[in-house]
């Protein structure tokens, strides 16, 4: 990834460098990494809504298909986490230079990242596209530091206007396909079903908000096949020293409908936004508001200016 400038405007973007020769080697195996750069092209083509990053433009050199985004200066939510955690963020990104770092990520601002990417989702699930791959690694911060969901390599584009989770007889389900990634997967994917539906974003989700507020994991292991074991058998259990300092009750509920492990018993995205830890805020009515919800200002975690590109 690459920060451009616009000279014209003075902007500034990020460019997304796809290496030709790498893409060749692995079409001529398989042609999923040639539809992943497709699926991802299409999608962020059609879709301008908050909490999805935009694509402004796309591009080829000799050596690559480039794809001009939304600068997001603010680092990822992964970032954050390990920060939380007191540990150094990986990757050198203006990310490790936010503000001061939190020793614990405020319930506030967990609730504030789980409805914006929720809205999203349900954005996309609502027009027949299915992501695949939420986690704390492919949700960035912009320059106000709201969430912004990025990557759509693993995304399906199923059919215009299919509701993935309407939770009505005779809707539209996904015929399997193992994807995503392993600490995140839902069950049902682990375990091979035939079919799977919007539910396994949800998962996610509820994978990703755990993680927010108890800064880890609740079905690991070093070993994949136990955490495999553990994702499909193992009950949801929360720290008895919470690293969640806050009143807990309601997230916990929430966390056990968004994680259960049949998926007629989660929640589907916009359930998520009408559950009670949303629903029951003093400003539910602008969490509940894609629009009204980037109002919102987050001073403990707006990033620094991206620097300037040379």
């Amino acid at each position: 990834m690459q920060c451009a400038l616009h000279t014209a405007t003075g902007k500034r973007y990020a460019v997304k460098e796809v290496d030709k020769r790498k893409l060749a080697l692995h079409a001529a195996k398989t042609t999923n990494a040639m539809a992943a750069c497709e699926v991802e092209a299409a999608v962020l083509r059609s879709f301008a809504f908050p909490g999805i990053v935009r694509l402004h433009g796309s591009f080829e050199t000799d050596e690559h298909r480039c794809y001009v985004l939304d600068l997001l200066p603010g680092g990822t939510l992964s970032d954050r986490i390990l920060m939380a955690r007191g540990m150094t963020p990986v990757r050198q990104t203006p990310s490790a230079m936010i503000g001061t770092a939190p020793k614990l990520l405020p319930l506030r601002y967990a609730k504030i990242i789980l409805a914006e990417i929720a809205h999203a989702a349900a954005h996309l699930h609502a027009h027949g596209v299915l992501i695949r791959d939420i986690k704390s690694d492919n949700c960035c911060f912009d320059e106000n530091g709201h969430a912004v969901l990025i990557d759509f390599g693993l995304a399906k584009i199923f059919r215009d206007d299919a509701d993935f989770c309407a939770d009505e007889p005779g809707e539209e389900l996904m015929k399997y396909t193992a994807v995503g990634t392993e600490t995140y997967v839902a069950p049902e994917i682990v375990r091979g079903e035939e079919h799977y539906d919007g539910k396994v974003d949800v998962w996610s989700l509820g994978i990703m908000l755990y993680e927010m507020v108890y800064l880890q994991l609740p079905f690991d292991d070093r070993v994949p096949i136990e955490r495999m074991k553990k994702i499909v058998s193992a009950p949801l259990v929360f720290p008895s020293e919470a690293a969640c300092k806050e009143d807990a009750s309601q997230v916990n509920a929430l966390l056990l409908r968004m994680l259960a492990k049949l998926p007629a018993e989660r929640p589907s995205m916009a359930q998520v936004l009408d559950d009670p830890f949303i629903a029951g805020d003093p400003d539910a009515s602008t969490l509940q508001d894609p629009a009204k919800i980037r109002t919102l200002f987050l001073s403990d975690f707006v990033p620094p200016p991206p620097p300037t590109p040379s």
